[in-house]
C-alpha cells in the first residue's frame, strides 16, 4: 500500500455510514464483510478528525510551571450535505442523531482509494437556516469517539 505524496486534494472523497459496529476497531474489522456501509451522497464539507490532546499545567510555589498531556480527543464539528430525505445515508444519520449516544461507523473514501475509518456519535441533523438564493442543506454534527483507522491506498 502507498500513501499520496504530493498535494492531495478533497474533490472527489465519499462518504459512507454504517449503522453497524465492528467486532474490532481496526481494519479488520471495518473491512468485514459484516458491515454495510451506505453513501452518504452530496456532501458539501466535512469536519477535520485525528487526535488533538489538550495541555494541562501544574504551577509549584518554587519553579516553573510543568506541562503534561491529557487524553486525545479525536475530533468533532458539523458536516453539510443537500437535504435529500430519501438519501440512504442520510436515513441513517438521521435516525442516528434520533437516538441518543448509540455509534455510527463512517468511512471516508479518497479517490486514489485512501480509506479513513472512524467511530462516531451524531449528535445533531439539523436543517440549515433559509436564505434566498440558497440550497436547502442539512447539517450533522459528529462527535469522533475512537482512535481513526487509515488505510493506505492500495500500490
Amino acid at each position: 500500500m502507498t500513501a499520496h505524496v504530493g498535494v492531495a486534494s478533497f474533490t472527489g472523497n465519499r462518504y459512507y455510514i454504517s449503522a453497524v459496529l465492528p467486532d474490532t476497531y481496526d481494519q479488520v474489522g471495518y473491512e468485514s464483510t459484516d458491515l454495510v456501509f451506505t453513501e452518504i451522497t452530496d456532501v458539501q464539507d466535512f469536519p477535520g478528525y485525528g487526535p488533538k490532546r489538550a495541555t494541562g499545567t501544574f504551577t509549584p510555589i518554587n519553579g516553573g510551571i510543568e506541562k503534561f498531556v491529557g487524553a486525545p480527543n479525536y475530533g468533532s464539528g458539523a458536516f453539510t450535505c443537500a437535504d435529500l430525505p430519501t438519501d440512504g445515508g442520510q436515513v441513517i444519520c438521521a435516525a442516528a442523531a434520533a437516538t441518543s449516544g448509540t455509534h455510527q461507523s463512517i468511512k471516508v473514501v479518497a479517490p486514489d482509494g485512501e480509506t479513513d475509518y472512524l467511530d462516531v456519535i451524531i449528535a445533531g441533523w439539523e436543517l440549515t437556516a433559509a436564505k434566498e438564493n440558497t440550497p436547502k442543506l442539512r447539517s450533522g454534527t459528529l462527535e469522533v469517539c475512537k482512535a481513526i483507522v487509515h488505510v493506505a491506498a492500495p500500490a
